[in-house]
């Protein structure tokens, strides 16, 4: 995700979904809001959405 900012290929308000395993922690990312992370079984869906 830092190389989709660094790159500039993204839109201001841009979302991203990011889809783990339940083992998976992901830490906070620079230039990203979280705005929902779903569980589905062993799976956890995250949607980003770039900060402004």
């Amino acid at each position: 995700m830092a190389a989709l900012l660094a790159g500039q290929l993204l839109a201001p308000a841009a979302r991203v979904v990011v889809e783990t395993d339940e083992q998976t922690d992901l830490p906070p990312i620079a230039g990203f809001d979280l705005l929902k992370e779903h569980h589905l079984g062993k799976t956890i869906v995250r949607i980003y959405q770039r900060a402004e």
